[in-house]
């Protein structure tokens, strides 16, 4: 799952999203930030879950599709 962030975005409406992408199964949700640049990754594995947090260079790796790397300059061009 990956969500683009609006202005319109709070973070209790936040919060309330990623209790109910883990409670249906979602086993990776990203929230891109465009005013920020910043991706953040959630990996769910059961009771747990992964965080992982990521700027404008580099690449982000897709836990859910081992070998997949996602370049991030291309997601904040422009």
């Amino acid at each position: 799952m990956v969500e683009i962030l609006s202005p319109s975005n709070k973070a209790i409406e936040m919060e309330l999203k990623f209790d109910l992408y883990r409670q249906a199964g979602v086993k990776e949700y990203w929230v891109i930030d465009p005013e920020h640049k910043t991706i953040h990754c959630y990996g769910f594995e059961g009771d747990r879950f992964f965080f992982r947090s990521y700027g404008t260079t580099g690449t982000a790796p897709v836990e859910t599709l081992k070998g997949l790397e996602i370049a991030l300059e291309p997601v904040f061009a422009g």
